[in-house]
């Protein structure tokens, strides 16, 4: 794709003053914007999105990976979940954490984040 309109007009042999011409005239400038409306929403143009974030993502790159990700509906828009339980986690029961792990993973795909708590000593 060409940088400049002068570029635009030696690649399609076009005079560039023409350029300036049809930009003036109403009729061109209406479908003109038709155009750039379509290649927004093309669908190649969105593969070929998706197809860079996918590249970029397995390479390493997180932040390409997550938007890959939840472009294509694998990954949701982080929820917060909340457990008030009156016990330490140090009291529950492997069974009572498993219980609770299953509530949470039954929900529409949740994203748990889980960060260190330094506990008191």
């Amino acid at each position: 794709m060409p940088k400049t309109k002068k570029d635009w007009a030696e690649l399609h042999d076009v005079h560039y003053n023409t350029l300036g011409v049809w930009e003036k005239n109403k009729v061109f400038k209406e479908r003109w914007e038709l155009g750039v409306k379509g290649m927004a929403q093309s669908p190649e143009r969105t593969q070929a999105l998706l197809d860079a974030l996918y590249t970029k993502g397995v390479s390493g790159d997180v932040k390409s990976a997550e938007l890959y990700l939840k472009a294509t509906g694998f990954m949701q828009q982080i929820q917060t979940v909340n457990i008030n339980n009156t016990s330490s986690v140090k009291e529950l029961s492997d069974d009572e954490l498993q219980a609770m792990i299953l509530e949470i993973s039954q929900k529409k795909q949740p994203n748990i984040t889980i960060s260190k708590i330094e506990e008191e000593e």
